[in-house]
């Protein structure tokens, strides 16, 4: 990601929005009434690469925020500055999804379905339409 970072203000390109995940902040211990805040959970713990990729990698996308953009580019935060951000996202599913989703369907059909609510959110209900 640091060459992304160093490509868009080579180019003078104005936002980078990096898709990240939960896992930057997720050690497998629940997390209540989390926010950007959260520190990141050490890439050198996780026990998977995707997750400490994603750690570093989120890490040099914003630390690039604020960067100056060459003479002449198009940046305006707040003058020629390149901004970033990263979205965390649980879950990202489309064509060709065959890890999470079909188990998902799987677990609907056979009338499981896992939901997670506090008295802060209320729960919503969910019905098998497949």
């Amino acid at each position: 990601m640091f060459a992304t970072s160093a490509a868009c203000i080579a180019a003078g390109v104005a936002r980078l929005v990096y898709t990240s995940t939960y896992n930057v902040v997720f050690g497998g211990v629940p997390i209540s009434n989390g926010s950007e805040l959260l520190p990141y959970y050490p890439a050198e713990k996780h026990v998977d690469k995707y997750s400490a990729s994603k750690t570093v990698a989120e890490q040099l996308v914003l630390s690039a925020n604020g960067a100056y953009l060459p003479e002449g580019s198009s940046g305006s935060y707040p003058q020629r500055q390149l901004a970033t951000c990263a979205i965390r996202s649980a879950a990202i599913y489309g064509e060709g999804e065959e890890r999470h989703f079909p188990r998902i369907v799987r677990s609907m059909n056979r009338g499981v379905l896992l939901t997670a609510s506090t008295a802060a959110v209320p729960r919503a209900r969910a019905r098998s339409r497949c």
